[in-house]
């Protein structure tokens, strides 16, 4: 099963992505959609923290790939 409309706290909801992806995985979901708002409102809210994710999220995958 997969859940292709959720939203964290960047948005109208109230956990971080990363809890998100924790939570859908324990319920055992195969994917999730994180399909957070985004309008001039909270742009100076939401861009920061997607371009900290991202960095996280690249030395996640580079760390991930070393090991394997």
């Amino acid at each position: 099963m997969i859940d292709l409309h959720t939203h964290s706290i960047f948005s109208d909801g109230v956990l971080i992505p990363s809890e998100l992806v924790r939570r859908a995985e324990h319920k055992g979901l195969k994917g999730i959609g994180i399909t957070d708002h985004g309008d001039s409102s909270n742009m100076d809210f939401i861009i920061p923290r997607v371009v900290c994710f991202a960095k996280e999220l690249i030395i996640f995958l580079i760390r991930l790939t070393m090991s394997i």
